[in-house]
């Protein structure tokens, strides 16, 4: 891995990537977390699709689907 990867979102890109999910629009900014604290993350709409998605894949994967 080049260290160009870790600037501006690219290892998060590339972990979209091997999951077919590049259509998330991960909008890495400054955002509050649950504590108030401004942290460099992705947006919370991106948050939430990607704990969906995570969520259905656990899911089929525990149905052996």
């Amino acid at each position: 891995m080049t260290r160009k990867l870790f600037y501006a979102g690219g290892s998060d890109r590339a972990i979209l990537t091997c999951y077919g999910w590049e259509d998330v629009d991960l909008r890495h900014d400054f955002y509050p977390n649950d504590r108030g604290q401004m942290r460099y993350t992705v947006s919370p709409e991106a948050r939430r699709e990607l704990l969906r998605r995570l969520l259905e894949l656990n899911q089929k994967i525990a149905e052996g689907k």
